[in-house]
């Protein structure tokens, strides 16, 4: 690894970060969402600075995720009133410490690996979980020694009305 940061916080977990792997994955072709234009990949890219909690948005930065280029995101629930989507990223390291084994999420009706809520309204929450242990799509990259391809898994809900206000603005 030639650019590793050995111990990045990132909410309840401790990463550390292979950052030059890291970027060579961000916004890769062929991922679901790489170069896609419809209506809720061009919200994201205008809004996420708006939904992502600031403390939240530095955190992304150390670990060298470009919150503009997901991996994928999907929606659903997509009405004015309140959007629910999924928005997931990658990035090549490992996990030291945090959140990890089954658990259930009564938001979402799901038992596995744990997200930790940040928010309750509007709903937000996040884990961070080796992408062998989920079903997402993940960029192209093979792994060497001790590092993983690691996913940030968001389940998040917010306001229609923040389009609307920024197209107002």
């Amino acid at each position: 690894m030639k650019k590793y940061r050995p111990t990045i916080p990132f909410l309840s977990w401790m990463l550390a970060v292979d950052l030059e792997e890291t970027r060579n994955i961000q916004n890769q072709e062929g991922s679901p969402a790489y170069g896609c234009d419809c209506d809720l990949c061009v919200e994201w890219k205008l809004l996420y600075k708006k939904i992502i909690p600031e403390k939240l948005l530095e955190a992304f930065c150390r670990v060298g995720i470009e919150l503009q280029s997901p991996t994928d995101l999907y929606g659903s629930g997509l009405g004015s009133d309140m959007r629910t989507v999924r928005v997931t990223f990658h990035f090549i390291g490992k996990i030291l410490s945090g959140l990890n084994g089954a658990t259930h999420d009564d938001k979402f009706d799901y038992d596995g690996f744990p997200y930790e809520i940040i928010r309750k309204e509007p709903y937000f929450s996040l884990r961070v979980i080796p992408q062998k242990e989920t079903f997402v799509s993940a960029p192209d990259y093979e792994a060497e020694g001790s590092s993983q391809v690691l996913c940030v898994d968001m389940r998040l809900c917010y306001p229609g009305k923040y389009l609307h206000d920024y197209r107002n603005s």
